[in-house]
């Protein structure tokens, strides 16, 4: 088995769309670039998912220790372009730029060149240049509990290494095109921004979600204040499995306040399904969006800006970083991590003291649950579901919310 002390114990989740450099990353380029990650991950001997595409980077990787994870970053930072652009390519930006002579940084021993291709060779600092490909990613980290579940069997956060090309780092049907993020995307705010911003704002109630012509409720005494300014629709743009364990509320004293779940089957359908539907209502409104990291939100913000929707922020960094500055804030619940781990509670990272609120159901008592568990999933359509140990034992076949009448 193996000791925990060498398991992985630290995580990062990062993600960055390459809005200027997409143009330059032929399947070529992808596939250097894919092999240069794989080399650099393997002398720190990590292990996880990344997607890469024309489009950007999206991963999750772990390590023994926070210190290889810097230490990657580190490379990351410094990958140069040569990695990408052929030797035919650079002899033509050589002719039309001149000779440029480029140092190697001296804090940095090893770099992702030196791993690809055994030295640092000069490079054209020109109209081509990507040496800034993995710059300004907000890396994102996080821990496994040594009393969690996981690190108790000895089970690690990833079993193994994958990184994939793929034509999207988040599916959206080829709706959504990068460079659109900087024409369509909503307003980024900080988890402070965001959080002032569901304080003071007036949100769609629990029984009005996805009733959108109901009139608002008048059983708040400021309701002549609020009705000047624009009305707060909060939406989660993740999973309903997401969404089950944990999401954004507020106990409001006359109705409960909570995000509105799209239902998306996929993200995809947020657009054609969502926002088809309901972007005439929210025309008028202050939309507020958020999602595990960010990264959906910058295609969901351009899903619904591109349909007339103007007035659309998302939460920069998503949960994770609302989570870290307020721990005991509006996210109520878990938030659903991408591997072993499963999920991850407020202020697990800090060691904080925070409320521990279940506010997921049993699909079928309707018992208070909210572990997650890659047995239980829809006969159907293979979703995620929420189904007590209790239930478990009295079912042969479990089925989500939307195939429940199966």
């Amino acid at each position: 088995s193996i000791n925990i002390s060498m398991s992985h114990k630290s995580v990062v989740l990062f993600y960055k769309y390459f809005i200027e450099e997409e143009s330059l990353l032929s399947p070529s380029a992808l596939e250097r670039i894919q092999q240069c990650i794989h080399d650099v991950c393997a002398r720190f001997e990590l292990k996880g998912r990344i997607l890469l595409a024309s489009e950007g980077i999206n991963g999750t990787l772990s390590a023994s220790s926070k210190n290889d994870l810097d230490e990657f970053i580190q490379l990351m930072e410094a990958y140069r372009d040569d990695n990408i652009i052929s030797v035919d390519e650079k002899e033509s930006e050589r002719r039309e730029c001149g000779e440029y002579q480029s140092k190697m940084p001296t804090s940095i021993p090893i770099s992702p060149t030196s791993i690809c291709r055994g030295k640092w060779r000069n490079a054209p600092l020109c109209s081509k240049d990507l040496s800034s490909l993995f710059h300004g990613i907000d890396w994102k980290f996080s821990h496994v509990d040594e009393a969690s579940e996981l690190a108790q069997r000895n089970r690690q956060p990833f079993p193994d290494l994958k990184i994939s090309i793929v034509k999207e780092i988040v599916s959206s049907g080829g709706s959504v095109r990068v460079d659109e993020i900087s024409k369509y995307g909503g307003k980024h705010l900080t988890p402070m921004e965001f959080h002032q911003t569901l304080l003071h704002g007036g949100w769609v109630t629990e029984d009005e979600e996805f009733n959108f012509s109901n009139p608002r409720s008048s059983c708040d005494d400021n309701q002549g204040t609020r009705s000047k300014r624009k009305q707060l629709v909060v939406i989660d743009v993740r999973n309903t499995f997401e969404y089950n364990i944990g999401h954004f509320r507020n106990g409001n004293r006359c109705k409960i306040e909570k995000a509105i779940n799209p239902e998306m089957v996929t993200f995809s359908s947020f657009d054609t399904k969502f926002c088809a539907e309901n972007a005439d209502y929210l025309k008028d409104k202050k939309v507020l969006m958020y999602c595990t990291g960010g990264i959906r939100c910058e295609k969901a913000s351009i899903m619904l800006r591109k349909r007339g929707v103007d007035d659309v922020s998302q939460l920069s960094g998503g949960i994770h970083r609302y989570m870290e500055e307020f721990p005991n804030g509006f996210f109520h619940g878990k938030n659903f991590v991408f591997d072993q781990r499963v999920a991850l509670v407020a202020g697990e990272n800090e060691n904080k003291e925070t409320r521990k609120t279940i506010v997921g159901k049993c699909l079928e008592c309707n018992d208070s649950y909210d572990e997650i568990s890659g047995s239980r999933i829809c006969s159907v359509c293979r979703d995620l579901v929420l189904v007590c140990p209790k239930c478990v034992a009295q079912l042969r076949e479990y089925h989500c919310e939307r195939h429940q009448a199966w």
